[in-house]
C-alpha cells in the first residue's frame, strides 16, 4: 500500500508512538551521557580530562571512518529487502557489511599504531597520546553503530539504542562512582588507561547485541541461499560512507582541531560545553531514528506528499524542543559547566554560541536526512563537506584571536551554513520544506 493510500489518522498515530519510543530512549541516553562525561570529568584532572577529551572525539570519529558507511547502507537497503523476503540478500548484506568493518578497523588500527609511533620519534608526544588514545574506541563504536542500524531497519528502535545508549553508560557510571564506600574504580587511571577501560566496556555490550542480532534476522535467514549484492555496492557504500562521515565531522573533530591551539584544560571546558549543547541536538536525532527509513520508502514510492508530510509532522516538536533548550542553557550556563569541572565556567560564552548553533539545525529540519535518504548523498556530501571544512579553518583562524569563543563561532557558522543550504535544495530539488515554515504550507493528505 502506498504511503499516500494510508489512512493519515492511523499513519499519524504510528508516527507518533514512534518517535515518543525513540525520544524516550534518546531523552535517556541523552542524560546517562551528560552524567557519564560529568562524573569521568569529576574523576579526572582538567588537564586529564582535556587529554581524554580529545582522545574520546577522535576515536568516535574514527569508528566512521572504519564503519565504510555501511549502517546507512543497512538502513537504506536492509528494510525493503526484508519486506520482499529477499532473504539471500539480507543474509549477504549483514556478513558483508560485518567482514568490511572488521577487516577496516584492523587496518586502521595499524595505521593508528604506526602514526603514533612516527610522532613520537618526530617529538609531538602530546599527539602521539592522543592518537594512541583514539584506537580502543574505534572498532566497538563502528560494530555499536552498524548493529544499531541492523534493528532500525527491522524497526527494533529499543534494541537499537538500549545496549549503547543505556547499558554501556549506565556501567561506565558504575565505575567511575564510589561502590561501597571505595574510591571510584576509575579514579587514578590516566586519560590513556580510562579510554582503554570504557572501550572494553563497550566491546562486550555490542558482542551480547550482536549475539541478539543473529536471533532477530527473520526465520530462513542465515539458510537462505546467499545472493549476490547489486553491483553498484562499492559506489553505494562510497558516497554514504563520506556522507556519514561529513555529517558527524564537527561534533568530533571540532574539539581535536581546537585541541592544538588551546590548553589541555580548555579542550576540557570546550569538551563540556558541546557535551551540553548536544543535549538540544536530542529531539533532532529521536525524530531522525524514526524518518530515515519512512523518508526512504516514500521517496522509492516518488511519493512527495509522504515526505512533505512527514518533515511537518516532525516539525513542532523539533522548533519547541530546541527553543526551551536553549532558553534554559542561557538561564543557568554557569551551573551546567560547573557540574563538569569549576574552571570549565570559562567557556559560558562558548556555551550559549554552541546551543544556538543546534537550534538553527533543528529549525533548518531534516534536509540533510532527505538528501540521504532520496539518492542525493553525494550533492549532500559537498554541500555539508565544504560547510565543515570551513568551520575548520575558521577554528585556526579564530581560536589563537578568541579563544574557546571563537572555536564556537567557527562551529556556528560551519554547521548552520550546511543546514540552510541542504534545506534550500530540498526545496528547489525535491518540493519538500524541511523548515519550519513548513507549517505555513498547506499539505496534500490524501
Amino acid at each position: 500500500m502506498a504511503v499516500s493510500d494510508q489512512n493519515p489518522s492511523v499513519s499519524g498515530r504510528r508516527l507518533g508512538w514512534s518517535v515518543v519510543m525513540s525520544a524516550a530512549i534518546k531523552v535517556g541516553s541523552a542524560g546517562l551521557t551528560f552524567v557519564m562525561f560529568v562524573v569521568l570529568a569529576r574523576v579526572l584532572e582538567p588537564d586529564a580530562y582535556g587529554r581524554f577529551a580529545a582522545m574520546f572525539s577522535l576515536g568516535s570519529f574514527l569508528g566512521f571512518v572504519v564503519l565504510l558507511g555501511q549502517h546507512t547502507r543497512v538502513i537504506k537497503r536492509l528494510s525493503a529487502w526484508i519486506e520482499e523476503r529477499a532473504l539471500g540478500l539480507v543474509r549477504g548484506l549483514v556478513l558483508q557489511s560485518v567482514v568490511l568493518v572488521l577487516v577496516a578497523s584492523c587496518a586502521g588500527g595499524l595505521c593508528l599504531w604506526g602514526a603514533s609511533a612516527a610522532l613520537d620519534a618526530m617529538g609531538h608526544p602530546d599527539t602521539a597520546l592522543m592518537v594512541l588514545g583514539a584506537l580502543p574506541l574505534m572498532l566497538p563504536f563502528a560494530l555499536s553503530e552498524l548493529c544499531a542500524a541492523m534493528f532500525r531497519a527491522q524497526g527494533s528502535i529499543t534494541l537499537a539504542l538500549l545496549p549503547r545508549d543505556i547499558v554501556w553508560r549506565v556501567l561506565v557510571i558504575a565505575l567511575s562512582i564510589s561502590i561501597g564506600g571505595q574510591l571510584p574504580v576509575l579514579s587514578g587511571y590516566d586519560a590513556l588507561a580510562t579510554m582503554w577501560i570504557i572501550s572494553a566496556i563497550l566491546g562486550a555490550v555490542i558482542v551480547a547485541q550482536a549475539m541478539l542480532l543473529a536471533h532477530k534476522l527473520p526465520t530462513g535467514t542465515w539458510s537462505a541461499h546467499r545472493s549476490d549484492l547489486p553491483r553498484s555496492f562499492w559506489a553505494d557504500s562510497a558516497w554514504l560512507w563520506t556522507a556519514s562521515l561529513v555529517n558527524i565531522m564537527a561534533s568530533h573533530l571540532s574539539v581535536v582541531f581546537t585541541s592544538i591551539n588551546l590548553s589541555d584544560a580548555e579542550t576540557g571546558a570546550f569538551f563540556a560545553a558541546g557535551k551540553i549543547a548536544l543535549l538540544l541536538q536530542l529531539p533532532l536525532v529521536a525524530v531522525a531514528l524514526v524518518a530515515g527509513p519512512m523518508l526512504a520508502k516514500a521517496y522509492a514510492k516518488s511519493d512527495i506528499a509522504g515526505m512533505q508530510r512527514t518533515c511537518r509532522a516532525m516539525t513542532p516538536f523539533l522548533a519547541g524542543a530546541s527553543i526551551l533548550g536553549l532558553v534554559i542553557v542561557c538561564v543557568v550556563p554557569r551551573q551546567l559547566l560547573s557540574l563538569f569541572d569549576p574552571s570549565f565556567v570559562l567557556a559560558v560564552p562558548a556555551l550559549i554560541v554552541l546551543a544556538a548553533t543546534q537550534l538553527v539545525a533543528a529549525l533548518s529540519g531534516l534536509g540533510s536526512l532527505l538528501m540521504i535518504m532520496s539518492d542525493n548523498e553525494r550533492a549532500q556530501t559537498f554541500i555539508a563537506g565544504a560547510s565543515e571544512i570551513f568551520g575548520f579553518i575558521l577554528i585556526f583562524a579564530l581560536t589563537p584571536v578568541l579563544g574557546l569563543l571563537g572555536a564556537a563561532i567557527a562551529a556556528l557558522i560551519g554547521r548552520s551554513l550546511g543546514k540552510m543550504i541542504a534545506a534550500i535544495f530540498c526545496f528547489r530539488r525535491l518540493g519538500v520544506d524541511t523548515t519550519v515554515f513548513c507549517l505555513l504550507r498547506r499539505t496534500d493528505t490524501s
